[in-house]
């Protein structure tokens, strides 16, 4: 192992000085020769010469194998730069005179030790820039000031928040932050979890998880090099272990803050309580605060530690949230820094002034009760930075599943989800606790069991190549999310262990031949949820997403003979707080990985990493889409296994991850423009408390101050993409909608233009009238159902009151003309070809898309990737040609320059590249005057949706006409920074279901006055 290290090292050493010479990225044949060159000089220096000699031939190439494996893939991986908001007050501090890059010696060290993990150049290179962006916004701990830092990161789930994280804390103590403490969610498992990779990533001691017996010794970075003794480097000392959070024992300990100090504690209220009582009573005699350095890192930011209520005053806050503030309001020096994928409440939170000698705490010490009473500092909005971290290109996350607004054209999303519906009967969404259970499990989650074997078994297959790449992961984990109930949890796991062990006998029995038996019944899943998949997985992977591991597999040939050691040893953990099942990760003596079916609800779903990951099924009844997103546990790094990958969940689901991905991408271009605006937070939470998206996403507790939250469509491309299609209805609306436009026809105002953008020309019957005349088109009867993204009513109400302050008075309706779903039959409209999008179709395999048996069973129509807008050119249909122009060069302008972040290339070179991008229509509506709306309109071909025989023959039983179209509407609102936006009423369209009620699982109660022992 050391000689590998030794050569990768060089390998690494050399590699910067050839790229060096590049100004760009080598492609595959230029990489590849250069790793040969490489190659041949390391292997003629003296000391790596005499090692190789004393290996075998054929180990000498694996050795060199090994390597090349690991520079490819540190090569191609790509992480574009973060993005930056900053408050007025906040500003850099660190100089060179302040520290010297020698004086980095935790953050050196953990780089390094990344490095040796296979970590991606590009990715190391981000994570020293925005570690370092990071700590320089955060207080100067050697001040003799006093201070109170505010900032949040905002990363993907699961995409790698906890480096940057524990990247920020090796800095933190570098410049000389004397205690740490770190918040990690509200679960006991998530903070051990928390605690384990930070002994790893930043003390390098601690308790040794990957033996067979827990212990104590050198790990992680400790390996690397070790600090204390003599090293001249003092060694951080965590109170806390992987076992013991912060509890009352520790409370009389004599803690010095020579050294610096972590503390990793669970969101709890006890906890927070006897961390208050601990600092509180360790103040010095004389001194209202301590003067030591403070930095609180608080994982998971959105959950537990926000105010829930401040909408009633100042002189309120959640119990969580007034012990963190009761906590940091007992040092003068102090940060917080929040981490979460998920900010919107955190920026909708109310802000508030702190508040002296007004937070009660209770203690009890033996008979005596004690009543502390502690200032509350200010709010925990980030004042001073909101930080969003880029994942890099071998992140699987949102995006690659879910539709995200703004595809590329040809974009195809990752064949991974499953859409079910057979669980309702088993699985109620509205289950109470104590309710019987029914009999059996659907057949979906039999579906999923199997695909989990065969996951395995297709992992398996590609182990002695996957071992020596970087990323390796040798458990293997499936989750099952089907209730928030432990009863229900527990009753799901007995079903599932009972189908198990079926399995497992008949894999050991039956012959691999039995047309009858276990392993034909299975071939036929892999021909329906793998064969496809396998094969072609590359199609449906970004350019920049590089896996030279993703192998293409047959069931015959390199499956079958896998599946009796893909069910061996497969445990079934109800990981709740009545079972106390616990995930624990080991390897085994041979180097073998764990193998679990793991059921949970709350345990499971924030912030804890299920290894391995790669079949889930999900069931979650929530109208928090936030919350949802949290609970994508399958977004993450899947080196090599990505196309095993298996999500099953209902279509509701996959409608609200529709949603949020849509919404988050929205935001993340927001703080990009505001970026390079120079916008600060504090403008940013004005526009995200304003967003009508975003104010639908989150929890009603935030959002309870309804007469001061207001929401507007302003920049939105509002579309109609679910449709319910009655055949009545859709004749009725179009005879409607033609009687409408021969009027406008008769006045002269009906008229064909063509609108010419970058080079490219659509036909448009066009439309000028008021927002009276808009309404006429929107009163008529239509087809469309109201979605996550809008209601016609709430478009109605926007609109009047722009009016009311004199904006979007003017309207455009443009009716597309040109199609590819064959010719309209109308009096009015003349040589239009109707728009086509095609209805849910099936797979090569016979097997139905998803959305499919919302149309067959329902008549719900859902368009593709919610897109009834053909293209973002079409929201340019009003503008004049100057200001086209104009957003058309200033959107490749900022292309070319993000380009430039991530590749060494000229601005030339990143402009062709940027010419290639699909134009966007925001950048046509941020041109728009206020005055301006523009309601596109397209006809659809509903023969083409109906496109299959058996859907088909349901058309025509009930009496379709397919002359007659199906319309659809794209409303496109200009940017207005004088919108006046509108109330938002929490209770009309965010109801809370109650769903938190319902679970018992949660380790504590947040809102208890009872008072803390201190015994």
């Amino acid at each position: 192992m050391k000689l590998f290290y030794d050569v990768l090292t060089l390998y690494r050493m050399e590699l910067d000085d050839l790229l060096s010479r590049f100004d760009r990225k080598p492609n595959q044949d230029e990489l590849e020769q250069i790793i040969g060159e490489i190659r041949e000089s390391i292997s003629a220096f003296r000391h790596i010469r005499r090692q190789l000699e004393l290996l075998e031939a054929s180990d000498v190439e694996s050795l060199f194998d090994k390597v090349a494996k690991e520079i490819r893939s540190s090569v191609v991986t790509i992480n574009k730069p973060g993005t930056l908001l900053k408050g007025k007050n906040a500003s850099s501090w660190i100089t060179e005179e302040r520290i010297r890059n020698d004086q980095w010696h935790y953050w050196t060290r953990y780089k390094e030790y990344l490095g040796r993990q296979g970590r991606a150049f590009d990715v190391l290179e981000e994570l020293d820039k925005s570690t370092q962006t990071i700590a320089e916004l955060l207080g100067d701990p050697l001040s003799k000031n006093a201070y109170f830092t505010k900032g949040v990161v905002v990363g993907n789930v699961q995409s790698g928040k906890t480096g940057n994280f524990n990247g920020v804390i090796n800095r933190a103590i570098d410049l000389g932050y004397k205690l740490i403490i770190v918040f990690s969610g509200i679960m006991d498992d998530l903070r051990a979890q928390t605690q384990d990779r930070i002994e790893k990533d930043v003390i390098g001691w601690g308790t040794l998880t990957n033996k067979t017996k827990s212990a104590q010794g050198v790990k992680g970075v400790g390996q690397i090099r070790e600090f204390g003794n003599d090293s001249g480097i003092f060694q951080v000392e965590s109170i806390t272990s992987c076992d013991t959070d912060f509890s009352r024992r520790l409370l009389d300990a004599n803690f010095a803050f020579a050294n610096t100090k972590i503390l990793v504690c669970k969101k709890n209220h006890s906890v927070l309580a006897n961390l208050i009582y601990w600092i509180h009573t360790s103040i010095p005699e004389g001194h209202e605060r301590m003067d030591v350095p403070l930095l609180v890192l608080d994982d998971e930011a959105d959950n537990a530690s926000l105010n829930n209520l401040g909408y009633k005053g100042i002189e309120y806050a959640g119990k969580v949230n007034g012990h963190i503030r009761a906590l940091m309001g007992l040092f003068n020096k102090k940060s917080y820094l929040g981490y979460t994928a998920t900010p919107f409440a955190n920026i909708l939170q109310d802000q508030n002034e702190g508040i002296s000698d007004f937070w009660e705490i209770r203690y009890r010490r033996g008979k005596e009760e004690i009543v502390h009473k502690h200032a509350l500092t200010e709010s925990l909005f980030p004042d001073d930075f909101i930080f969003k971290l880029n994942a890099p290109s071998n992140y699987v996350g949102p995006k690659l599943m879910f539709e995200h607004g703004q595809e590329e054209e040809g974009e195809r999303k990752l064949p991974i989800i499953s859409i079910i519906g057979d669980y309702r009967i088993h699985f109620p969404p509205k289950a109470k606790k104590g309710q019987d259970k029914p009999a059996g499990m659907p057949e979906s989650l039999k579906d999923a069991i199997d695909c989990f074997v065969l996951s395995i078994a297709l992992r398996l297959s590609r182990e002695k190549v996957l071992v020596n790449t970087p990323g390796y992961n040798p458990h293997h984990t499936m989750l099952v999310h089907v209730s928030l109930l432990t009863d229900w949890q527990n009753s799901a796991a007995d079903k599932i262990a009972e189908y198990l062990e079926g399995l497992q006998k008949d894999i050991a029995s039956h012959s691999l031949n039995d047309e009858n038996g276990i392993y034909a019944r299975l071939e036929k899943q892999w021909n329906r949820y793998f064969a496809y998949e396998v094969e072609n997985i590359h199609l449906h992977l970004p350019e920049d997403y590089h896996d030279q591991t993703l192998t293409a597999k047959e069931y015959r040939k390199d499956i079958i003979a896998l599946l009796p050691a893909s069910v061996k040893d497969l445990e079934i953990k109800a990981v709740n707080s009545e079972r106390g099942h616990k995930l624990e990760y080991r390897v085994d003596s041979n180097g073998k990985g764990k193998k679990y079916i793991a059921v949970g609800g709350n345990r499971l779903s924030r912030g804890f990493t299920l290894e391995g990951l790669s079949v889930n099924y999900f069931i979650r009844c929530t109208s928090h889409a936030d919350t949802l997103l949290q609970m994508g546990r399958w977004f993450g790094y899947r080196p090599g296994y990505v196309d095993a990958c298996k999500v099953f969940m209902d279509s509701d689901s996959l409608d609200k991850f529709n949603f949020i991905t849509r919404t988050l991408t929205e935001l993340e271009d927001r703080i990009e423009t505001m970026n390079r605006e120079g916008l600060s937070p504090a403008r940013y939470a004005l526009r995200i408390r304003n967003d009508h998206d975003t104010l639908r996403i989150t929890r009603p507790a935030i959002l309870k101050n309804a007469n001061t939250v207001r929401f507007t469509f302003r920049e939105k491309l509002v579309e109609t993409y679910r449709f319910k299609l009655e055949a009545d209805k859709l004749k009725r609306s179009w005879e409607q909608f033609e009687a409408l436009l021969k009027e406008y026809s008769a006045a002269d105002n009906l008229k064909v233009e063509e609108s010419k953008t970058d080079g490219k020309a659509t036909k448009f019957y066009k439309i000028r009238t008021d927002k009276d005349g808009l309404f006429r088109f929107l009163d008529q009867e239509h087809s469309f159902i109201a979605t996550d993204s809008f209601t016609l009513g709430e478009i109605k109400a926007y609109i009047n009151l722009a009016n009311d302050h004199g904006f979007l008075k003017n309207w455009t309706i443009a009716i597309q003309m040109s199609g590819s779903g064959g010719k309209l039959t109308s009096e009015v409209l003349q040589d239009v070809d109707l728009s086509l999008r095609s209805g849910p179709g099936k797979n090569k395999k016979g097997v139905p898309g998803n959305y499919y048996n919302d149309l067959l069973l329902d008549n719900i129509f859902r368009v593709a990737s919610g897109r009834i807008v053909t293209t973002g050119l079409d929201e340019a249909v009003n503008l004049p040609e100057e200001l086209k122009s104009a957003a058309v060069d200033e959107f490749k302008k900022a292309q070319a320059d993000e380009i430039i972040k991530t590749e060494k290339i000229s601005f030339q070179e990143a402009l062709a590249k940027a010419n290639k991008k699909t134009l966007p229509g925001s950048i046509f509506r941020r041109k728009r005057s206020a005055n301006e709306g523009l309601l596109l309109v397209y006809l659809l071909n509903v023969k083409e949706i109906f496109h299959d025989d058996k859907l088909q023959e349901k058309a025509v039983k009930e009496g379709f006409d397919f002359s007659v179209p199906l319309i659809g509407f794209g409303f496109s609102f200009p940017a207005n920074d004088n919108d006046p936006g509108g109330e938002f009423l929490v209770n009309e369209t965010q109801p809370d279901d109650g769903e938190e009620e319902e679970t018992d699982e949660l380790d504590f109660i947040d809102n208890v006055d009872e008072p803390v022992s201190v015994d």
